[in-house]
């Protein structure tokens, strides 16, 4: 019985000696790596129920401009003097301007109603833009005269589908003009060239800039 007891008690501590041995020489598991950055696009929604059917939407963009032009003949800056290269003059003009900022937001509050709303200001730079006659650039031209010193309303509008993906009323302020091409122009796709305005004959004879007050009818 003893000698049983014993080769008992030496097998355990046998048993206990290999455990602390593989024990000792176990590599531990490697940490996990860390997760990839998300560059995926999600718009910035607010969700107005569970299913995400009712919405309001925001959509915000600026874009900045460094510029260098070859003046054309006869060329003068604010103060009258001739910038056209004839003298000891430079013939180029440059320029640092914030040519876009923008905010847009549009709320699908019921699944055949929707409001949009789009504001901003254009063309913000040292040598006009908010520069009324008595500011700090007090000379009077057409170029510095307040030019959109604040923000002002691109688009205001509503919707409302008559008939399901067919056909929909609204009215507001808005600057589609027509199927011409490159008349109605997404400044959100611009990135090295502007767009050419070919309606650039009615800028500012409208409500704000190229706006319309109408009602319209939009159709798929």
């Amino acid at each position: 019985m003893n000698k049983r007891f014993t080769n008992l008690i030496l097998l355990l501590a046998f048993t206990l000696s290999l455990a602390q041995i593989f024990a000792q020489v176990t590599t531990p598991p490697a940490p996990p790596a860390p997760p990839a950055p998300d560059y995926s696009y999600k718009p910035l929604t607010l969700k107005l129920n569970d299913d995400g059917s009712k919405y309001v939407r925001f959509i915000m963009w600026h874009q900045f401009w460094v510029s260098a032009t070859q003046n054309n003949p006869g060329t003068r800056n604010l103060n009258g003097e001739l910038i056209d290269g004839t003298g000891s003059e430079s013939g180029w003009s440059t320029d640092i301007a914030l040519r876009r900022s923008r905010f847009l937001m549009y709320a699908q509050i019921s699944p055949r109603f929707l409001i949009l709303t789009h504001w901003g200001i254009n063309n913000q730079s040292a040598i006009n833009g908010a520069t009324a006659p008595s500011g700090t650039n007090a000379t009077t031209s057409a170029s510095n005269q307040g030019k959109k010193p604040q923000l002002f309303i691109h688009d205001a509008w509503t919707e409302y589908e008559i008939l399901k993906n067919k056909l929909y009323l609204g009215a507001g302020i808005h600057y589609w003009n027509g199927v011409s091409r490159l008349s109605s122009q997404s400044t959100l796709n611009f990135m090295t060239m502007d767009a050419p305005y070919s309606i650039g004959i009615i800028l500012k004879r409208r409500i704000s800039l190229q706006d319309n007050l109408v009602c319209m009818q939009k159709d798929k």
